[in-house]
């Protein structure tokens, strides 16, 4: 399996169809590219921020909870 790059456009969600988009934002869940061209994953309590990274995950993320207010980051 190959690493995942925090690119929005190597994401599933990027290759999903109009309605399916629509279904998954009737659920709360939205995922979105960054003016950078990462990805923004979202739902009512978190907000997920991925990027390209030369780690060995491949992606950095940072990543907020919005219920605790807690937050991180890896590269």
């Amino acid at each position: 399996m190959s690493k995942w790059d925090g690119r929005y456009e190597n994401t599933k969600e990027s290759h999903r169809s109009l309605e399916d988009d629509i279904l998954e934002a009737g659920r709360g869940r939205f995922c979105y590219p960054t003016d950078t061209g990462g990805t923004i994953r979202q739902t009512d309590d978190r907000i997920d921020v991925y990027g390209p990274s030369n780690s060995p995950k491949g992606h950095s993320h940072d990543w907020y909870d919005m219920n605790t207010n807690k937050y991180g980051h890896h590269d």
